[in-house]
């Protein structure tokens, strides 16, 4: 459970991050305050409008056993 709270904290931070500041997948997971291999993996990063639009895996994909994303 706390793995599970702990992710979507993370989630709503990493959104916090998008919106706030220059945003690079690296810088993001560096502003995380989780181990980096936690976060969930960004399917796509898109610029519009001076603003980078991540698309993230469902966090259920990090909590795989495999270390894989789920299809």
């Amino acid at each position: 459970m706390v793995q599970r709270w702990s992710l979507r904290l993370s989630y709503l931070y990493l959104q916090l991050v998008l919106l706030n500041g220059p945003v690079g997948i690296q810088s993001i997971k560096k502003a995380l305050p989780i181990d980096p291999s936690m976060v969930p993996p960004v399917q796509k990063c898109v610029r519009k409008n001076g603003y980078a639009i991540v698309t993230l895996s469902p966090p259920l994909a990090v909590m795989s056993d495999q270390g894989k994303d789920l299809q």
